[in-house]
């Protein structure tokens, strides 16, 4: 008798579970599109700057950089080598970011160019 009903609670717990990895995924988030950004180096945080429309993606190790990409089209938009961050940031008051880079990385947001380096 045990037998049996330890067989119909794990026959139901998979059929629960099936149900559930099937069922679509609710919620206000949905994917838009897609894009391989691969090359050299690891990456920790992407970050998306949603007033100027760009991505930043921080590349460590080998090929260290900070490449930007438009956050509509997911092309290219810009690139600042021999920056070894973890991710960047921007403060959208100043249109300046950071890559957590050391030293750390101040850029313009906007010409994605490297301003100054911390000591």
């Amino acid at each position: 008798m045990r037998k049996s009903l330890l067989i119909v609670f794990l026959l139901l717990a998979m059929i629960a579970t099936i149900a559930m990895a099937q069922a679509p995924a609710s919620g206000p988030y949905k994917i838009l599109k897609t894009a391989k950004v691969g090359g050299a180096g690891g990456f920790d945080y992407v970050n998306a700057d949603s007033v100027n429309r760009r991505l930043y993606v921080a590349r460590n190790g080998q090929g260290a950089r900070l490449t930007v990409f438009n956050l509509d089209t997911l092309q290219p938009a810009g690139e600042i080598p021999m920056v070894a961050a973890h991710g960047a940031v921007i403060d959208p008051k100043s249109n300046h970011g950071f890559g957590s880079s050391k030293p750390v990385t101040m850029f313009d947001a906007k010409t994605v160019e490297s301003s100054k380096r911390s000591r």
